[in-house]
């Protein structure tokens, strides 16, 4: 959804709607903060949703964009990095939450389903849940941690763990930077582009101001 390839593509096609005559449309690209502005925008309300559904009052410090060298195994990944105040009493609470008992029952159930190894993909994680209580206490392994907050929040909300539901939080944040802001507005890069832009605005204006001049009576 926020691949630049993806964006730029369908930003070309509306540019081309606008400017049907512009000769340099190849040369309009994304802004240069694009991707730490998507970064923020989803580390922001994935850390405030969470706070809001789950009850917990962890604070965002910072976010960056993590790019793996290939693509064959992991997308790109937004880092959160967040204070949490008392650990321990934090991880009681997440405890707290895992032991309730209807979401006990249902996280069991997504735990076996996603970490449990088959062909073609092996978890380095265990499938028990039993394991996840002890495992997310350790602050130097937030693998577990990271996994059942998602997975809380999926339950609490019922939005899909795997993200492809109807309405969610990757499509609330596409339409904020897409609606409200000029994060995801393609802009020109080259002398040529800006070029062809600023005389079509000029000559919008010459022929605003023709058409805003008095009309004479009789001429």
């Amino acid at each position: 959804m926020f691949g630049e390839e993806y964006v730029e593509y369908d930003g070309r096609e509306r540019l081309e709607e606008q400017y049907p005559d512009f000769k340099h449309l190849s040369d309009w690209e994304l802004p240069e903060d694009y991707r730490s502005e998507v970064a923020k925008e989803f580390a922001e309300m994935y850390v405030s949703e969470l706070n809001d559904k789950l009850g917990l009052k962890m604070e965002l410090t910072k976010e960056s964009v993590e790019s793996p060298r290939e693509y064959n195994f992991t997308n790109d990944q937004v880092i959160c990095y967040v204070e949490v105040g008392d650990w321990d009493e934090y991880t009681r609470k997440i405890i707290s939450l895992m032991s309730e008992l209807d979401i006990r029952v249902e996280l069991a159930k997504i735990i076996k389903e996603n970490h449990s190894d088959r062909p073609g993909f092996w978890s380095w994680m265990s499938n028990d849940i039993e394991d996840w209580f002890g495992a997310i206490i350790d602050p130097d392994n937030t693998n577990y941690l990271e996994c059942v907050l998602w997975y809380l929040y999926c339950l609490k909300t019922q939005e899909s763990i795997s993200g492809d539901g109807d309405w969610g939080m990757a499509d609330q944040i596409y339409e904020e930077l897409s609606c409200s802001r000029d994060t995801m507005t393609l802009v020109p890069t080259t002398d040529e582009a800006k070029e062809e832009l600023d005389a079509y605005f000029k000559e919008q204006e010459r022929l605003e101001a023709l058409r805003n001049q008095p009309t004479i009576p009789g001429l």
